[in-house]
């Protein structure tokens, strides 16, 4: 059981700290991939709780709005492809809360690196203790990223989830 809610405490963390002051991109440049739209319940299903669920919504032709976990501590999230180093990676940014939008100084930003099959999706968030403590503007986030690309412990763990049919 404490296994369970520390793997559940982690998973959440990783999903939605937003830790960086400036975007790892600006501009939203790669259309949606309707293929990541819907509901995702978060793997494995506890015996003991509702499991997570993660929607994920079409903005606009090329950013999303996220909302996970679904629930009293709902947190929203806009979200859109970036490439850095020649990948793509999927940016967030913290815009509310079940409580009402996000303040200015709340609107932080993190990267994740996600996997996807037909129903099937692997979320691994940034580890962002490899990148630097204190606040950075767009391209020292971008610098400290492309400095660190090919270290193995650039991303955390996978957060698993399956389609909801």
């Amino acid at each position: 059981m404490k296994k369970l809610l520390a793997a559940f405490a982690i998973s959440l963390t990783c999903l939605t700290s937003c830790v960086f002051d400036a975007p790892f991109a600006t501009k939203a440049e790669f259309p949606v991939d309707e293929a990541l739209l819907g509901i995702w319940q978060e793997l494995p299903s506890p015996a003991d709780r509702t499991p997570n669920r993660m929607l994920v919504m079409k903005n606009g032709a090329n950013d999303y709005v996220v909302h996970y976990p679904a629930g009293a501590d709902a947190m929203i999230f806009r979200a859109f492809k970036v490439e850095l180093g020649g990948k793509r990676y999927f940016q967030i940014q913290s815009i509310g809360s079940a409580k009402g939008p996000a303040k200015d100084d709340e609107r932080k930003y993190n990267l994740f690196l996600l996997e996807h099959g037909a129903d099937s999706l692997s979320i691994r968030a940034i580890n962002a203790k490899l990148l630097g403590n204190g606040p950075m503007k767009t391209e020292a986030v971008k610098a400290a990223f492309l400095k660190r690309q090919d270290d193995a412990n650039l991303f955390e763990s996978p957060v698993k989830f399956e389609r909801v049919k």
